[in-house]
C-alpha cells in the first residue's frame, strides 16, 4: 500500500512540475522582471552567463549579458530580454538541453537587452557565505598552484571542471578515470576519513570529532553547489557518522534509499542526471557485490601479504562498481573500457592523497603561505602521476571498445540476470532464470523482426 501511495504522489508531483515547465516554455516570449543573481560569472565566447532566481515566481533562469556588464553573486537586478526555451535532442543520441536544465531546476535562458543593478548582497546569507568561501578557495588555488595544473586541482577538490583542458578530459575518459573529475563518494570518503584522522590526532573526544566532521561535510556540500552525486555521498557520510554518535549500526541500503528520496522530493527530474545514476548504481554495486568478489578472490589468490590484500580489495571495489554501471555507460557513451581496473587501482589511492593534501594546502595558505606552496608541489607531482597513468592506460590499443546502444530488452535481461545470480533462494532463482531467458529470447526476437530500413536526416539547427 505504501509503494502504491508513494508512486501516485510521485507521479502527480512529476506531472505537475512537467506541466509548469511546459507552460513556461509556451507562454513566455519577452521577459521583464526583477531577480537575484545566484551564481558567479561563467565566461562564454561572446557573452557572460549567470543564473538568476526571479522574485515573483521563484523561477531559475540562465541569463546572457554583454562582457562589459559585470554582476556579483546576490545582486538584485531588473532585466528585460528575449526568453529562449531550451531545445530537446534533434538527432538520435543528441544532447537534450531541456532535460539537462530540468535536472538543475532551470526553466530556460534569456538574452538580456536591458539590465539595471538595483541593490547588492540580496541573496540568502548562508548561501552568500558559502559562495564567498568557494570563491576564496578558488583564489587561493590560483595563488599556490601552477597554471598548468590549477584547473585540475579546482575540478578534483570542489568540482569546478569548466576550464580543464579538453585533452586531459579526453585522456581521463579513455582510461575510465573521468569519474574522479566529478565529485562523488570517493572524494567525500577521503574528506571524511581525512578530517576524522586529523581531528583524532588533535586529541579531541570522539563525539567532538564526529560533530566537527559532520560540519565539514555540510560546508563541503555548500561549496560544491549541492551537486546530486555530492549530496548523495554527503548525506550517506552524515548518516554513517551519526550512527556512531548514537551507537547504532548503519544500514547502507537504508542510507542510500533515504538520500535518494530526499533528492527526488526536492527535484524529481534529477533522476535523469547521469552523475547521479552512476553514483547510486556504483554504490549499490559495492553493497551487493564487494564481499562476494572479495571471497572469490580470497579463494583463488590466497596470501596474507598486505600489498596483495590491498590490491584484491581495490579490484573487488572496481569490479563491483562496474557490474551495475555497465548498461548506463553503454547507453550514454557507447563505450566499454577494458583497463578500468588497472587505471583505478593506481589512481584512486593517489587521489586520496591529493584530496587531503590539497585541502590542507589551501587551509594553511591563509596563515603560512610558504608551507602551502611546499605542500602544493607534492600535490602537483601526484597529479602529474595521475595524468601519466591516464595517458598510458588510455592509449592501449584495445583499451576501449565502441559498442552499439543495446535494446531495452537486453538491459532488462541483464539486471534480471543479476537478480538471478544474487538470489539466495533456489526456487526463486530458478524462476528468475526462466524469466530472464524468456525475456532475452522473445524480446530480442521481436526487436530484430521489427527492424525496418530507415533513413536518418541530420538536423543541424538551421532553417
Amino acid at each position: 500500500m505504501f509503494i502504491i501511495l508513494f508512486c501516485i504522489i510521485a507521479s502527480t508531483q512529476t506531472k505537475y512540475l512537467d506541466r509548469k515547465y511546459d507552460v513556461t516554455y509556451k507562454c513566455i516570449d519577452n521577459i521583464f522582471c526583477r531577480a537575484i543573481v545566484i551564481s558567479n560569472k561563467k565566461e562564454k565566447n561572446y557573452k557572460n552567463s549567470y543564473e538568476i532566481k526571479t522574485l515573483d515566481n521563484k523561477t531559475k533562469l540562465i541569463i546572457y549579458v554583454s562582457k562589459e556588464q559585470e554582476l556579483k553573486y546576490g545582486d538584485l537586478i531588473e532585466i528585460e530580454g528575449e526568453y529562449i526555451a531550451p531545445d530537446e535532442e534533434r538527432n538520435y543520441k543528441g544532447f537534450n538541453y531541456k532535460q539537462y536544465l530540468k535536472t538543475k531546476m532551470i526553466y530556460g535562458t534569456v538574452n538580456v537587452l536591458d539590465l539595471k543593478v538595483l541593490k547588492n548582497n540580496q541573496a540568502n546569507f548562508i548561501f552568500t557565505l558559502s559562495n564567498n568561501l568557494r570563491e576564496s578557495i578558488l583564489e587561493q588555488i590560483d595563488k599556490i598552484y601552477n597554471s598548468n595544473i590549477k584547473e585540475l586541482v579546482k575540478g578534483l577538490l570542489i568540482g569546478e571542471v569548466d576550464k580543464i583542458e579538453e585533452d586531459v578530459v579526453r585522456s581521463f575518459r579513455n582510461s575510465s578515470l573521468a569519474h574522479i573529475l566529478s565529485i562523488s563518494g570517493t572524494h567525500v570518503s577521503y574528506i571524511i576519513f581525512g578530517s576524522i584522522f586529523i581531528l583524532e590526532n588533535l586529541k579531541l573526544s570522539k563525539k567532538k570529532t564526529y560533530f566537527i566532521s559532520i560540519l565539514i561535510i555540510i560546508i563541503f556540500m555548500f561549496i560544491t553547489n549541492f551537486v546530486p552525486s555530492v549530496v548523495r555521498s554527503c548525506l550517506s557520510g552524515i548518516m554513517m557518522i551519526f550512527s556512531k554518535i548514537v551507537y547504532r549500526k548503519q544500514d547502507m541500503l537504508t542510507s542510500l534509499a533515504l538520500s535518494l528520496l530526499i533528492l527526488l522530493i526536492i527535484n524529481p527530474f534529477c533522476i535523469f542526471d547521469i552523475g547521479l545514476q552512476l553514483s547510486y548504481t556504483g554504490v549499490l554495486g559495492i553493497i551487493i557485490f564487494n564481499n562476494r568478489i572479495k571471497k572469490l578472490l580470497d579463494r583463488y589468490v590466497k596470501s596474507n601479504n598486505k600489498i596483495l590484500k590491498t590490491i584484491k580489495e581495490g579490484v573487488a571495489v572496481s569490479l563491483s562498481v562496474q557490474i551495475l554501471i555497465l548498461p548506463i555507460q553503454i547507453i550514454n557513451f557507447n563505450n566499454i573500457n577494458l583497463v578500468f581496473i588497472i587505471s583505478n587501482l593506481i589512481a584512486i589511492p593517489i587521489l586520496g592523497l591529493v584530496m587531503i593534501l590539497g585541502f590542507i594546502s589551501i587551509f594553511i595558505s591563509y596563515f603560512i603561505f610558504e608551507i602551502a606552496i611546499t605542500i602544493s608541489k607534492f600535490v602537483e607531482i601526484l597529479l602529474e602521476v595521475i595524468i601519466f597513468i591516464s595517458n598510458i592506460t588510455g592509449e592501449f590499443k584495445y583499451a576501449n571498445l565502441i559498442v552499439v546502444t543495446p535494446s531495452i530488452f537486453l538491459i532488462i535481461s541483464y539486471y534480471l540476470l543479476i537478480l538471478f545470480l544474487i538470489n539466495k533462494k533456489k526456487k526463486t532463482a530458478k524462476y528468475f532464470g526462466i524469466i530472464v531467458v524468456f525475456i532475452l529470447i522473445i524480446g530480442n526476437l521481436v526487436f530484430v523482426i521489427n527492424q525496418e530500413f530507415t533513413i536518418h536526416f541530420i538536423d543541424v539547427g538551421q532553417r
